[in-house]
């Protein structure tokens, strides 16, 4: 099964750091946006496999204006 869940890249000093407004614990960073990609990839793939219920995955659309400070990404992975 293939999941997606939105993204938010933040640029701190000379990394970016990756959280997800729909699942509350992970984080991670990555020096470059790509490698930030790849981490939220395995971050949200790693998050997600212990879970008996998915969360329920937000819109982009009705998270830009509320994280308009972020750069947001869709997040594919297969469980």
């Amino acid at each position: 099964m293939v999941v997606e869940y939105v993204a938010l890249f933040k640029k701190k000093e000379d990394q970016y750091i990756v959280s997800f407004p729909d699942i509350p614990d992970p984080t991670t960073e990555g020096e470059s946006l790509e490698s930030a990609k790849l981490n939220a990839i395995e971050c949200l793939k790693f998050s997600l496999s212990s879970e008996k219920k998915l969360p329920k995955s937000s819109e982009m659309d009705t998270l830009e204006g509320k994280y308009h400070q972020y750069i947001l990404s869709l997040i594919q992975v297969e469980l």
